[in-house]
């Protein structure tokens, strides 16, 4: 018995066949250790031929036998015949399994990953996962000696920008006779964490008179804080980034105080809510433009004077350009007063002018009044403009007939020539009013309005 696995064989039994002289078995227990094991047979027939086969090697799953054949021999007289079988005993060649088990939440994307085999002079050789692999990946390596030692080691783990990994360390393995020894290499795939970078834009004809800006940053249990910019913060980006966030972690942007004053008025953009990318930054941006707050035009028509009443429509035209286009109207028969209209969310610095287009004056009255006014609009503030109108009578020519008109005494009795001459001087004093009353009724329809321009 002899080899490296001398001594790990199962019984050995050999078959002696002398034919009638002889029929025997030879066993060799079980662990015999390299050596010479002899069996003699004595007084056999000169002549005999006998044949030594082994019918057992000892031969098990941890080793392999390999004896030499069958052996012959003649029995001659008065010698001993030698027969001689070798069973060399070695170990059960064995087999590598490299397992590589992808876990974690960023599994399936990872890069490739490598991993070298090196068995010595039995082996060699790499192992690839491909990029994007999830799950456990197998790879076996048969007829390997038994007890080489074989390393695993992972020259590529797959990270990158995206991804980190975690793997276990290089794994060392001895190769046991007729077995598989396994080689399990876990890597835990996790996202990289991302940044998320808070933006907050102030712009505006008012930038920088606004108030202190508070912004509330809600990432769950990843992160929660504040972003304040100073009041008085001008025209510009501000920005704050916050780090190492978990990937695909959901941040919520909200403006909780504007800035918005008396002065000035704060349109801010909605909230917003962005998702952390692996290994990037996200950027959430609010802007916030700010303007003066609005101003109102108080538009006032005074009317008065002692005709007030019998003027006409008066209408009065409001001009603030693309701000706004309008007219105020105080109906005929206003009463001596103030009229008020308010015109409200006038952009502050806007210019208005208000014209009377019609002033009321009529056949009877006239009118006067005040200039056009031009106005500049104030934040947060009336600005008045008021034009006054002083409506007249329209004065009446004086006059009672030629020689300045005449007196009638008292009749008494009968006279036909005078009652004509009266009826006539009646007729003719009514023909006289109907005539200066005609007139007077034409002279207050050809009024004109008198301005002190």
């Amino acid at each position: 018995v002899t080899g490296e696995a001398a001594g790990s064989q199962e019984d050995i039994v050999l078959s002696i066949d002398c034919g009638e002289a002889l029929s025997e078995t030879f066993t060799i227990p079980a662990g015999s250790t390299a050596d010479s094991y002899v069996q003699s047979y004595e007084d056999l027939p000169s002549g005999a031929e006998c044949t030594i086969t082994e019918t057992e090697t000892g031969e098990s799953s941890t080793v392999v036998v390999d004896p030499t054949e069958d052996v012959t021999v003649t029995i001659e007289p008065g010698a001993t015949a030698e027969a001689t079988i070798t069973n060399t005993v070695t170990f059960q060649p064995g087999a590598l399994q490299v397992r590589k088990v992808l876990t974690g939440e960023g599994a399936g994307s990872q890069e490739d990953i490598v991993l070298d085999i090196d068995c010595g002079e039995a082996l060699t050789e790499t192992f690839m996962i491909p990029a994007g692999s999830t799950g456990s990946y197998v790879r076996t390596f048969t007829d390997l000696p038994a007890g080489t030692e074989c390393t695993v080691t992972e020259t590529e783990t797959g990270e990158s920008s995206t991804v980190v990994v975690d793997p276990t360390e290089d794994v060392t393995v001895t190769i046991e006779p007729g077995a598989t020894a396994e080689a399990i290499i876990t890597n835990t795939v996790t996202f990289q964490p991302g940044s998320l970078s808070v933006t907050k834009v102030i712009t505006g004809d008012a930038a920088g008179l606004q108030g202190e800006i508070v912004l509330e940053i809600d990432c769950g249990e990843a992160l929660t804080d504040t972003v304040t910019i100073p009041a008085g913060a001008t025209a510009d980006s501000y920005v704050e980034t916050f780090d190492n966030l978990p990937a695909n972690t959901e941040c919520t942007v909200t403006e909780t105080e504007t800035g918005a004053t008396d002065t000035v008025v704060v349109e801010p953009t909605e909230d917003v809510t962005v998702t952390v990318a692996p290994g990037a930054t996200v950027d959430a941006t609010i802007t916030n433009t700010v303007n003066y707050q609005p101003g109102a035009l108080r538009v006032t028509k005074v009317i008065t004077g002692g005709a007030a009443g019998l003027q006409g429509e008066i209408v009065l035209d409001i001009d603030c350009g693309e701000a706004l286009t309008d007219t105020f109207s105080i109906p005929a028969g206003a009463t001596a007063d103030s009229y008020i209209q308010i015109f409200q969310g006038i952009p502050s610095g806007t210019e208005c002018t208000v014209t009377e287009s019609a002033n009321g004056s009529t056949g009877g009255v006239q009118v006067e009044a005040t200039d056009a006014v031009t106005v500049t609009i104030a934040t947060g503030a009336f600005v008045d403009a008021t034009i006054t109108n002083t409506v007249t009578r329209e004065e009446t020519p004086s006059g009672g007939g030629e020689g300045g008109g005449s007196s009638y005494l008292p009749m008494t009795g009968s006279n036909p020539g005078m009652s004509l001459l009266i009826a006539g001087g009646v007729i003719t004093g009514g023909l006289a009013m109907i005539l200066i009353g005609g007139a007077a009724a034409r002279w207050r329809e050809s009024a004109t309005v008198r301005r002190n321009d």
